[in-house]
């Protein structure tokens, strides 16, 4: 995914997140960065949280994006 994503312009490649929830190594900073934009937690040890889903408790029901 990564490779073609790399090959490729055009697509979102800061959304590919290692399965550990680790950033791309030597893009952390650009991917945390388009990451938060997005509204995902990003620690400050590289690793990234999503956001609650919409109708949960911490964003309330069905907040706009």
């Amino acid at each position: 995914m990564g490779t073609f994503l790399r090959d490729n312009g055009g697509f979102a490649w800061w959304r590919v997140i290692r399965s550990d929830g680790r950033l791309l190594r030597g893009k952390e900073v650009e991917q945390s960065r388009r990451l938060a934009a997005e509204g995902v937690s990003v620690s400050g040890g590289g690793s990234a949280e999503p956001p609650a889903p919409r109708g949960s408790p911490e964003r309330g029901p069905y907040h706009e994006i």
